[in-house]
């Protein structure tokens, strides 16, 4: 059970150039196993800051500790070649896990395995992510006492895969072709539009607060003159197979 998911958000910044020329490219979440940490994010999202000096991620600005911001690895992507996975990890590669918790910055310990779960259809998700235009006025406004303000998501599970069809973040203008069996398709329950800035967010199982899955989009799909809120996100089952393949 994950109490508290708030606590693990990080936002995904990058500066080019001037010390007040940032940019904000959406969400992640930090997670641990054998006391190494790693941001977990959307593989759209990392390649958005490919081309920024440095690249960085904050996290809650009112949780008191010594630490701020902190310096993030080169993505590393879950595979190469098409179709991708749209998943990567980042690592934080300045402080070890346990020195980060002490520090008061928490890390998701996947060594703890009970932490995750796979969901079917009808399963109630809930998922997690910073609005971009709320971040960005935040960013610009410079003001680090100040919660970012965090959204949330309500869906169930309707469809495991989107089938053979190839998936393409609109933010990435069909850049790359994501692995459809890699996709989990949800219905949202109210009528929230998904906003873009939450992509690398994490999903949670509502009645047991496990993790099940990353945030890779979201829009409206019509049928029959009927159009629901659909979210988009990677199983959890592929962020475990890549960091075992890391450790």
């Amino acid at each position: 059970m994950i109490e508290n998911i708030e606590k693990y958000l990080v936002l995904i910044a990058s500066q080019n150039g001037s010390a007040n020329n940032y940019s904000t490219h959406g969400t992640g979440f930090l997670v641990s196993i054998k006391d190494k940490a790693y941001v977990v994010t959307c593989r759209h999202v990392a390649r958005s800051l490919e081309n920024d000096i440095v690249r960085f991620v904050i996290t809650n600005p009112k949780r008191s500790t010594n630490i701020n911001a902190l310096i993030i690895s080169d993505p590393i992507y879950y595979n190469l070649e098409e179709p991708y996975v749209d998943m990567c990890l980042m690592k934080l590669c300045e402080y070890p896990a346990s020195v980060l918790n002490a520090n008061g910055i928490n890390t998701i310990n996947l060594d703890e395995l009970n932490r995750v779960i796979n969901v079917t259809t009808e399963t109630e998700l809930i998922a997690y992510g910073y609005p971009y235009d709320f971040v960005l006025k935040y960013m610009l406004e410079n003001k680090p006492n100040v919660n970012m303000p965090i959204s949330t998501i309500s869906c169930t599970v309707t469809n495991w895969s989107l089938g053979q069809s190839s998936y393409n973040p609109i933010n990435i203008e069909n850049r790359d072709l994501y692995d459809s069996s890699s996709i989990v398709l949800t219905h949202t329950k109210n009528n929230i539009l998904y906003s873009e800035g939450m992509s690398g967010g994490p999903v949670l199982q509502q009645t047991t607060r496990r993790l099940c899955g990353i945030i890779i989009g979201g829009g409206q799909t019509t049928s029959n003159n009927n159009t629901t809120n659909i979210l988009v996100i990677t199983p959890i089952s592929y962020l475990i197979n890549m960091l075992n393949r890391l450790t």
